[in-house]
């Protein structure tokens, strides 16, 4: 696709057959392109897309033309789901990161149990605090739980190309501790317990518990 000035597609029938490239993602040219559903690139995502080209089988043509801006892709392939954010004044910071996680190529689930495939499409929680349902869920079955400094932090990294918001070292900056690790071990093993006097639930039982 050839380089040419974005004011000749603004008011075009060719507006969502082009790719805008834009260093800031705020700002009324922004606005403007994205209230038309226009496909908008942040310079380290049109390097990162450039790169896969070079690699025959690597390329995601949906990622060219969606209508979803993507600055860079470090969080391409995460499935990141919420806690703790319903209060009301929370719901801005909320919707920040929502947009900033999609403008890094990942996706927010509102089910932390959501599956595909009998393979939970949830990659790591971000909890406001170390309880409820979603909490639970994501510590027993060995799931991410992050701080939401761990998105400011990887959005921060953005004109990094190659940068993954996954990687082990900086993952661990931003992962919660756990802070009653015990309890939850003794409710298990006490399941265990109560499940050994029923077969049929002894092997689903051990899955959960003995991890």
């Amino acid at each position: 696709m050839p380089f040419r000035d974005a004011a000749e597609y603004l008011d075009s029938e060719e507006l969502h057959d082009a790719a805008f490239v834009l260093k800031d993602f705020s700002g009324d040219a922004f606005d403007n392109l994205d209230s038309r559903k226009a496909c908008i690139l942040g310079p380290t995502a049109l390097a990162e897309l450039s790169l896969e080209d070079d690699a025959p089988g690597e390329t995601n043509p949906a990622l060219y033309l969606s209508s979803r801006p993507l600055y860079c892709t470090s969080m391409r392939g995460l499935g990141v789901c919420f806690s703790g954010y319903r209060a009301k004044e929370n719901k801005r910071d909320l919707r920040r990161f929502l947009f900033l996680i999609h403008c890094m190529g990942g996706r927010v689930l509102a089910d932390v149990t959501a599956k595909s495939s009998n393979k939970s499409n949830v990659t790591h929680l971000v909890a406001k605090e170390c309880r409820g349902e979603k909490y639970t869920y994501a510590a027993t079955f060995d799931i991410p739980v992050m701080e939401d400094a761990w998105i400011e932090n990887a959005w921060r990294m953005r004109t990094h190309a190659g940068f993954c918001a996954d990687e082990q070292g900086f993952r661990s900056l931003y992962k919660v501790k756990s802070r009653a690790p015990t309890v939850l071990r003794t409710v298990c093993h006490i399941y265990m317990m109560y499940c050994r006097h029923y077969p049929n639930k002894w092997h689903m039982c051990h899955v959960t518990c003995c991890r």
